[in-house]
């Protein structure tokens, strides 16, 4: 089951956090699917609360993660 499939089923509390970064994100990049960019970045930032607490500058870092994606991981933030 899809991630969005599986959170109109089941809630958003059902998702992993790979899964509710996919779904976050909504795209990868030209070179990664969007499941391993998310799994790269829970990896590099130790799970969704330190991906969370990192600043901008270190998100841009990131390839694959644009001023988009880091615009929509900001805002969660807040």
């Amino acid at each position: 089951m899809q991630p969005r499939e599986k959170m109109a089923a089941a809630g958003a509390d059902a998702l992993s956090d790979r899964e509710l970064l996919t779904l976050l994100l909504g795209t990868g990049s030209a070179s990664m699917p969007v499941e391993a960019l998310a799994d790269e970045l829970l990896d590099a930032f130790g799970g969704f609360r330190g991906l969370l607490a990192a600043d901008r500058k270190r998100l841009m870092r990131v390839p694959g993660v644009g001023p988009a994606k880091t615009g929509k991981l900001l805002a969660v933030r807040e």
